[in-house]
């Protein structure tokens, strides 16, 4: 069909669904207007001809009622007349289609069977205050022939004809719309949730970017600087030899990425003991520790005593710098 070779084209422009949306609603209200005009012309030659027209058709008016027939019953969408009864006085084969039913079986069905209850309120409401000429659309539920329901559009006009009422009633069947609609739907909100974990993962990124370097400036400040400042100010090799060991394990550390364990027992021990702690991991014995220190051997072994308590060591048989090598200091 012509409009849905239109439809099909317009779906493949590069634009936004709104303008596509608002193109494709112009398009069809066209389209309606367009069958609406045929029907109608048609319909009256046909009651002209049924009730007192000439006997004998002019060439022109035959020609001109087949053209009409050929359009009522080529158009892509369903088409009824209804009567002043409600009833189905003339279908097309798009609309038995749509509907499941032959066409002997829709004339003179009631309208309202082919809706559901608020469809069939939407028609009456429709046909109680609409005038001749006028145009009113609805979406509504369909009823197929074996009781499945089906999304619809229907857009009613009203045609008088020798006093009569009659109603034109063009069917659409929006099935696929509706499943057009909602894989849109379904996308866009599968877009939205990447969206909003790429934004949550980059949040996540620059907050743990920011963490890094904020240990890393704690960890020069509070460790690197001190070492470098004690390493230039000795003057006793055993002393430089074991802040350059602890300089050197804590710049290991800083290229590891501080994946080591953090220990809440460690936030109990003193500052001696942190370095201490941070000598020991660095593979300094009690003696160089000593000398680094400018303690005396039994305060240092005082001292490791302390911690091993305050780190819940005692009684187990765990080296204290088997312990010290996985944490984060």
């Amino acid at each position: 069909m012509l409009v849905q070779c239109i439809e099909n084209e317009i779906a493949e422009i590069e634009t936004s669904e709104k303008e596509k949306s608002e193109a494709t609603r112009k398009l069809r209200s066209a389209a309606d207007l367009l069958v609406i005009a045929a029907v109608s012309e048609w319909a009256r030659a046909a009651e002209t001809g049924k009730n007192g027209g000439l006997l004998e058709k002019s060439s022109d008016e035959e020609t001109s009622e087949k053209i009409f027939s050929a359009v009522f019953e080529s158009v892509g969408e369903g088409i009824l007349l209804i009567d002043k009864d409600m009833e189905i006085v003339k279908a097309n084969r798009r609309a038995c289609e749509i509907y499941g039913l032959m066409v002997q079986n829709l004339i003179g069905a009631k309208v309202s069977s082919l809706t559901d209850e608020p469809g069939a309120h939407i028609l009456t409401e429709f046909f109680s205050t609409l005038i001749e000429g006028q145009r009113k659309s609805a979406e509504v539920t369909g009823v197929y022939v074996d009781g499945k329901t089906f999304p619809a559009t229907l857009t009613v006009t009203r045609s008088d004809m020798d006093g009569e009422k009659y109603w034109q009633i063009i069917v659409r069947d929006d099935t696929d719309r509706k499943n057009m609609e909602k894989q849109l739907r379904e996308e866009k909100q599968i877009i939205e949730e990447m969206n909003l974990t790429l934004k949550n993962v980059l949040h996540s990124i620059e907050r743990d970017k920011k963490e890094f370097e904020n240990r890393v400036a704690s960890k020069i400040r509070t460790t690197l600087l001190p070492s470098i400042a004690k390493i230039s100010k000795t003057t006793s090799d055993g002393t430089r030899k074991v802040y350059l060991s602890l300089l050197e394990q804590q710049l290991l550390s800083l290229t590891e990425g501080f994946e080591r364990e953090l220990d809440g027992g460690l936030l109990k021990l003193s500052k001696t003991e942190i370095e201490i702690c941070r000598l020991i991991q660095a593979g300094n014995s009690s003696k160089e520790i000593c000398e680094a220190l400018k303690l005396s051997f039994d305060t240092v072994q005082t001292h490791r005593r302390n911690i091993r308590k305050k780190l819940d060591l005692n009684g187990r048989k765990l080296n204290l710098h088997a312990y010290l090598l996985n944490r984060m200091l």
